[in-house]
């Protein structure tokens, strides 16, 4: 239904607004459709170089100008034109037309692609002869441009046209829900939701209610992901290596399908430069994790003159406080052998010692209900498998209205936020006020986040 509207939408252009592909530029020579020979004949007519379309403002419409230099003994030149609207993958049959001049001019009121390409021709009737066709140019009707993210993996870019928005993510921004550096890619005509493309070395998914499929997008074998039988995907991964470029929607439930076609050709744009890096990242390794203590060492803000070290205890096994100090050394890779970072200040790279690592987070499992009226109660969790735990539900659901004043919502999960949806759902249904903003960290980057989850809570108490 969308190509049939497209093409109907191109002729009313063409027949009401004079904008179509068989206008002659800046001549006054008229134009007229011809149908191409079935029979070409050798001639020694040269083949015209055409130049890629250049954009202008037109009267009605936006037009695209295609100049080749005059070709010697012509009389004049056959255009063939192709094209497409933006989200289409394929150009419509060709379109022939006679020109006197050495350039064309087409157009569209729309994101529309075009290609040309151009023979010159000599003499009329039996005794006409050809050129070669030329090589095909090509312009579109709009203004696009090509966005590109550099970090120490590669390189990536995509072609965006100008209905839509782009913010570069680099390492360690916390622009990102998930992945260490990328693109944030949001249509202008949407209230909400966008699709975040993304370096990641590390991306998982759970199979629970996900089905997958293979397809070919940007020259990668590419696998769409689809969580509950989601009308459009959840995820795209291409490639099958490591590090993997990954595409990831978010809360765009509300997206109409042209917005979904635009998107997936932005991605069919992608191009991934390993060649070109820049900057360093942390990257977990299982010696980085003391499983038993609950204790994670993570890096960021990785230059070549140093990096910031992150201590998270994500786990209620030490009974007393975590410190670290002189104990603590770095290392570095050199070819297959770590060796010590060269010392910095009396023989160690810390020169402070005993910072605290707080873990005055509370459990529900050990506090099923609130001992004392809380003004602001914080509150949050994970869903497992896109369901919200059975535990925290309950606890949400028996909530004394008298014991909080306001609740604050934070969660951490791969990418699904239901459970904020949920808990939402639930306060407000037992009369007890909740705040409409809350924080999101995706439980693989939880560090990375650390900063915006210190000013969120500051603002919101």
């Amino acid at each position: 239904m969308k190509k049939l509207c497209v093409v109907m939408a191109m002729l009313m252009t063409i027949a009401a607004v004079g904008c179509g592909s068989d206008k002659v530029v800046d001549s006054g020579a008229a134009s007229e459709a011809v149908s191409e020979p079935d029979v070409v004949e050798a001639s020694t007519l040269g083949v015209p170089a055409v130049k890629d379309g250049v954009l202008r403002p037109g009267e009605d419409c936006a037009e695209v100008v295609f100049e080749w230099d005059p070709v010697e003994g012509a009389d004049g030149y056959e255009v063939s034109e192709e094209n497409k609207y933006y989200s289409e993958t394929e150009y419509r049959e060709p379109e022939t037309v006679e020109v006197a001049d050495n350039s064309y001019v087409t157009g569209a009121q729309d994101y529309f692609d075009f290609r040309i390409r151009v023979r010159a021709f000599k003499g009329e009737g039996a005794d006409r002869v050809y050129s070669e066709w030329s090589s095909f140019a090509t312009g579109s009707a709009y203004e696009k441009q090509t966005v590109s993210v550099g970090g120490p993996y590669g390189e990536m870019s995509v072609v965006v046209p100008e209905g839509w928005t782009v913010d570069i993510s680099a390492v360690d921004d916390g622009k990102l829900t998930y992945g260490l550096y990328g693109l944030i890619l949001k249509p202008k005509s949407a209230d909400e939701g966008q699709i975040e493309l993304f370096c990641s070395d590390s991306f998982g998914v759970c199979g629970t209610g996900l089905s997958q499929e293979e397809i070919t997008l940007a020259g990668y074998t590419a696998h769409v992901g689809t969580y509950d039988d989601h009308e459009h995907w959840d995820f795209i991964t291409f490639g099958d290596e490591r590090p993997q470029i990954v595409a990831q929607s978010i809360d765009c439930d509300s997206w109409i399908s042209y917005m979904w076609e635009e998107a997936d050709t932005i991605l069919d744009t992608l191009k991934f430069d390993t060649s070109k890096t820049e900057g360093g990242i942390g990257q977990y390794i299982s010696d980085s994790e003391v499983e038993g203590l609950g204790l994670m060492m993570s890096v960021s803000n990785v230059t070549t003159s140093g990096l910031t070290v992150h201590f998270r205890q994500y786990e209620d096994k030490n009974t007393g406080e975590l410190i670290y100090g002189e104990d603590y050394t770095l290392e570095k890779l050199e070819g297959e052998k770590w060796v010590a970072v060269p010392t910095i200040i009396d023989n160690g790279v810390f020169t402070d010692i005993g910072y605290n690592i707080p873990t005055n987070a509370v459990s529900i499992d050990d506090e099923p209900k609130l001992t004392e009226k809380a003004d602001v109660l914080f509150l949050g969790g994970a869903p497992y498998a896109n369901i919200m735990a059975p535990e925290l539900r309950q606890y949400a659901e028996n909530l004394d209205p008298a014991m909080v004043g306001r609740i604050v919502l934070f969660t951490t999960s791969n990418w699904s936020r239901r459970t904020v949806v949920a808990l939402k759902k639930i306060f407000k249904g037992n009369g007890i006020t909740v705040s409409d903003d809350y924080f999101y960290a995706h439980m693989l980057n939880i560090d990375g986040k650390l900063e915006a989850a210190k000013k969120f809570g500051a603002e919101n108490c």
